[in-house]
């Protein structure tokens, strides 16, 4: 009798284990959730392999990104980042600066390995009177300053842990690093 108590403890004990192990691993959408600082720089090479024209001769551009990005459950999103393109030439450098406000929509689709965030609302806002006078002089310069509503991004989820994501963008190919901070 004693023998049939201790192995249905044991059993009981063993199911437990297993459904307590089983239970503490987190999926993609859990390890998610949260705030994620991100930053970014992009290069030359960078810009010019996603741009869909060629750059004049004698024009650099590096666009650096640093922000915070918060994945909320029920699949929305919000994100507040600073923007600095720097552009040189052959007669100098200027810095145009943005704060870049966004929210939307957010799913996990291929088994949680692709990320889709479609963006619902946003705002870009000049940091600077430098880059308030460029954007109102240039009108086709400001119309990529915009940012558009309803537009979908994709981005392959290469790793993800609870404190680390990194992702690539698709159509840019573009590798975004982010740390989490709650």
């Amino acid at each position: 009798m004693k023998k049939m108590r201790l192995l249905s403890s044991f059993i009981g004990l063993l199911i437990a284990l297993i459904l307590f192990t089983g239970c503490g691993k987190k999926s993609v959408e859990d390890k998610l959730y949260g705030i994620w600082e991100i930053s970014a720089l992009l290069s030359n090479a960078d810009i010019k392999k996603f741009s869909k024209e060629s750059m004049p001769d004698g024009l650099e551009i590096e666009i650096a990104i640093k922000g915070m990005l918060t994945y909320h459950r029920g699949g929305k999103y919000n994100s507040n980042s600073t923007m600095t393109m720097r552009i040189k030439t052959v007669e100098g450098e200027i810095a145009l600066k943005v704060l870049a406000i966004d929210a939307g929509e957010w799913s996990l689709h291929n088994d949680g390995k692709e990320l889709v965030a479609t963006s619902i609302d946003g705002t870009i806002t000049p940091l600077d009177e430098l880059t308030e006078n460029i954007l109102a002089q240039s009108p086709a310069l400001g119309a990529l300053m915009k940012p558009v509503k309803g537009l979908t991004s994709t981005s392959q989820i290469l790793s993800i842990s609870d404190k680390l994501m990194e992702v690539q963008e698709k159509g840019t190919n573009i590798t975004f690093i982010a740390s989490k901070k709650h």
